[in-house]
């Protein structure tokens, strides 16, 4: 075998190990660890105890390996056993350590999930919408130092919200100008000052001409 030929298969091989390398540090960064998974959960079920009178039920642990939060990546989604429908997280907050939950976020986020959807049925179509999906800061709690026993109104409060809105049609001429007057009611009803409105449409659409529309407010 030639030189260069040698020089050609070592580097094949070293690319080959680094290609092996990447793929199974992405795999396993992408799936949740059991250990870590297991003393979520136990400590999740610690600090219930220590904050919540009502009985609460842990369903599962999920791992965000899309870093969709920056507060956390892993949690423990729990719901009272007397009101499954509503959840909440309980998670170490990534930047103090600290066990602290979500729970006036998904208060206020059904709160502003009750006001939007009559508006967008009425706007948009009553049988288009997709899905709706919004988040407050899952520790806005904290930050505005609010207790899970008394939580305001989202009205009027120092925060913003992200929401995401896809209907399941094509984009038509007049969308933009309802999503205008619907963070107009947001803003005149709600008070709700700052955030972000991603309106989305399905994918067959999507192929043909449509793209999202983005609004900061």
């Amino acid at each position: 075998m030639s030189n260069k030929n040698k020089v050609f298969l070592v580097f094949g091989i070293f690319l080959l190990g680094l290609i092996i390398v990447i793929v199974t540090a992405t795999y396993f960064g992408l799936q949740k660890d059991p250990e870590r998974t297991e003393e979520v959960k136990v400590k999740a079920a610690d600090y219930l105890d220590k904050h919540f009178t009502d009985e609460m039920e842990i369903v599962e642990v999920m791992y965000d390996n899309a870093s969709i939060y920056e507060q956390f990546s892993y949690a423990a989604i729990v719901q009272p056993v007397n009101n499954p429908d509503f959840q909440f997280l309980v998670y170490p907050h990534r930047k103090t350590g600290e066990y602290t939950d979500s729970y006036v976020a998904e208060v206020w986020e059904d709160e502003l999930e009750e006001f939007l959807m009559p508006r967008l049925k009425d706007k948009f179509g009553q049988n288009v919408i997709k899905e709706l999906w919004l988040t407050y800061p899952k520790d806005i709690g904290d930050q505005l130092n609010i207790s899970h026993d008394d939580i305001p109104s989202l009205k009027g409060q120092d925060t913003g919200v992200v929401i995401r809105l896809t209907l399941s049609r094509g984009e038509k001429d007049n969308d933009e100008e309802a999503l205008e007057e619907l963070l107009n009611e947001m803003k005149n009803e709600l008070s709700i000052e700052r955030g972000h409105f991603t309106l989305s449409f399905s994918e067959k659409s999507l192929f043909l001409k449509d793209k999202n529309i983005n609004k900061n407010f």
